[in-house]
């Protein structure tokens, strides 16, 4: 999950736009394979498969969220520059417990995250 950059050059010819990563969903054992399980004009839905599960990915083009159901497998979540600052008021490092997480960045971004 991410959102694009735009750079303009010092004589307003030059525009180039790339994609930085807010924050990278994944998982830590390495996959056995993955395929493309469904998918139309608008979506598409991957499923990673393991030696003990599987995680579904739904994407939506546009879609402001990003849903991964994990099966037997550990998630594994980066945030850009591995800047976390605190994740629900706890800082340096800790165990919190829940279904929804406010993670606060050094760089000033909040994100939410909601588990079931």
């Amino acid at each position: 999950v991410g959102m694009p950059r735009k750079m303009v050059a010092a004589n307003g010819h030059f525009i180039s736009k790339w994609w930085r990563d807010g924050v990278t969903v994944g998982f830590k054992e390495e996959s056995t394979s993955h395929q493309v399980v469904a998918y139309d004009d608008m979506s598409v839905t991957v499923q990673y498969n393991f030696e003990k599960g599987s995680v579904t990915v739904p994407a939506v083009r546009g879609g402001p969220y990003l849903t991964a159901m994990y099966k037997g497998v550990i998630p594994c979540i980066k945030f850009i520059s591995n800047d976390i600052f605190s994740v629900d008021g706890v800082i340096g490092g800790g165990t919190v417990k829940g279904t929804k997480f406010v993670v606060r960045t050094q760089s000033s971004q909040v994100w939410l995250l909601y588990t079931m």
